[in-house]
């Protein structure tokens, strides 16, 4: 079958990929929750844990922490049984899982081991791995006094390079101490242990240690990242570029590190990323998600042709999407943090309209027709920090693709070197139609003509306004969490905090942020540092000390 035109092309893949996620291929390992079964997790959990009513019941909640997207960190059994480096402890353990800020969770029929939030089993040609997927960077936690409010969408607090950085120095000991691999060996093969056996476990367990590290230091930085943020476009370029298309010249520092986006109103938006460099029209979607899974060990195969075998799990990503439709924003939890004072906030609407309005839109969080249009913001108007918007720039030497086509769209074809979006969105189509064809028997398309506007983004060095809705449970702001509250935003350059702490999931709700204050696991945020810069944003930084304060007082209505 050839099919040229467009608009049906689009068409079918999204049918096919509907089709996927309505069959049970990828979702096999889990017993599907009905709604039905499911009570509103809007009343309390525990006796001081709270969830906050965002549109999802616990069965939809509960599928998007732990559906598998492909992510393939090491087996299943290891990560169960591994301990830490200088420790007994198992290194997933409550208090361990508590160190880098992810979300522990007791067992549940979709997490029977009592994995963190957005860790889960991944099954791959047989083989039960761990892995992660989207819900681990992007739930959060926010405590006001003797209470905890898990917001679904919302940016964690997880530190994503410490944590793999310490897996690795676990899995390092693991090898090197006799009697901790000992007792690694035991309980990982269990009545089937012996000689051979914990042989063929070294060896492959070296090997995957040595792939770690090879990650690691493919993706090492000068300064960390500390908690809330992560370099996701610098590692997603460095895996494709560097690792998948063997060519380590093509290693670039991801040192521009940036906020986990809040989630809510994604679906509805028409370009997403900070910088926007991705479209969210047709195939997009997808696209988008098939990428953030090779920045999350999922695993791709670049070869000459068009179609390349990855792990990503299409249809489960199309799962994770279509839930994320029905996500709603926080809104302020008086119960549990205080009323707002409605003569500051009709104050602040006012202020608001006049200053901030024509970038951040307002629009009606739980309305499902609601549509958000991005505002592009100039670096040269907005002056934040440039290096996250300057780096998605870049160009990488393409290697074995040379001479093959960009996209599927028209006949343009690689040069010697290419930016590194066109590489990713070259690989993301691969990944894409590989597993589509791969997965629909009879399928044969000869003309894969997409939308250009579906992947094909070379970035312009600018930043995305975008509604403001739910913006007192996301903080640190600017995009690369650089100013700790939105009083802070809101002073001029020279007299915004040049260091602060990150870290605690305690609530500042006068000034709208989390506390700063340093303490023992805190991570110490120098302003002074490219990427780290807190300059730009001087909208409102010339208002009354009044209308900021009315100001910050209605954004807690959003």
């Amino acid at each position: 079958m050839f099919l040229k035109n467009n608009t049906s092309l689009v068409a079918l893949c999204m049918l096919l990929i509907l089709l996927l996620i309505n069959c049970k291929g990828e979702m096999n390992q889990y017993t599907e929750i009905k709604k039905s079964d499911s009570q509103d997790i809007s009343s309390t959990t525990t006796s001081n844990t709270v969830q906050l009513e965002q549109g999802w019941n616990d069965g939809i909640q509960q599928k998007f922490w732990f559906t598998t997207q492909g992510s393939l960190i090491m087996r299943y059994d290891w990560f169960l049984w591994l301990e830490k480096e200088n420790s007994t402890e198992l290194f997933r353990s409550t208090k361990n899982i508590n160190k880098y800020k992810y979300i522990p969770q007791s067992s549940s029929k979709l997490n029977p081991d009592g994995l963190p939030i957005g860790f889960m089993k991944n099954k791959e040609k047989g083989v039960n791995y761990v892995g992660i997927n989207c819900a681990a960077c992007h739930t959060g936690q926010v405590k006001y006094g003797e209470t905890t409010m898990i917001i679904d969408g919302a940016p964690a607090m997880a530190d994503y390079q410490s944590f793999f950085q310490d897996l690795e120095k676990a899995m390092e000991k693991t090898v090197t101490d006799k009697s901790k691999f000992e007792r690694f060996a035991v309980n990982v093969l269990g009545d089937d242990y012996n000689n051979d056996d914990e042989m063929e476990l070294r060896e492959l367990f070296l090997k995957a240690t040595e792939d770690l590290k090879a990650r690691n230091i493919l993706n090492e930085t000068t300064n960390p990242y500390g908690f809330s943020r992560v370099d996701a476009f610098g590692q997603i370029f460095n895996m494709v570029t560097a690792h998948d298309l063997n060519i380590p010249e093509n290693k670039e520092e991801p040192n521009a590190p940036v906020s986990y986006p809040f989630l809510w109103d994604t679906p509805q938006s028409n370009l997403v990323q900070w910088n926007g460099l991705l479209s969210n029209h047709g195939l997009g979607p997808i696209g988008r998600n098939v990428g953030e899974v090779l920045g999350v060990f999922g695993t791709l195969d670049i070869k000459p042709g068009v179609l390349y075998p990855t792990s990503a799990k299409v249809a489960n990503l199309g799962r994770l999407e279509k839930w994320m439709e029905s996500l709603w924003s926080p809104k302020w939890p008086e119960k549990y943090i205080g009323a707002i004072d409605t003569e500051k906030a009709n104050a602040g609407k006012i202020v608001y309209a006049n200053n901030c309005v024509s970038c951040h839109a307002t629009i009606e969080r739980t309305n499902p027709d609601r549509r958000v249009f991005a505002n592009m913001i100039a670096l040269k108007s907005i002056g934040t920090d440039p290096l996250m918007a300057i780096n998605a720039t870049h160009k990488a030497s393409t290697g074995i693709l040379e001479g093959e086509k960009i996209t599927l769209v028209d006949d343009a074809v690689f040069g010697k070197t290419a930016y590194k979006a066109q590489i990713l969105t070259n690989a993301v189509e691969g990944a894409l139609f590989d597993h589509l064809l791969g997965t629909v028997e009879g399928l044969v398309i000869s003309h894969l003509d997409i939308a250009t506007s579906d992947f094909n983004a070379i970035a312009t060095p600018s930043y995305k306004a975008r509604p403001l809705n739910g913006i007192w449970a996301t903080a640190p702001f600017l995009h690369n969490g650089s100013v700790p509250n939105i009083w802070e935003l809101l002073k001029p350059e020279a007299e915004r905090v040049k260091v602060f702490y990150v870290g605690s999931r305690e609530l500042d709700p006068k000034n709208i942020g989390f506390e700063t204050t340093e303490s023992k696991d805190s991570f110490k945020y120098d302003t002074s540092i490219a990427g780290n810069y807190n300059m730009g944003h001087l909208y409102g930084t010339t208002l009354t000390e009044k209308e900021k304060w009315d100001l910050v007082e209605y954004m807690k209505t959003l």
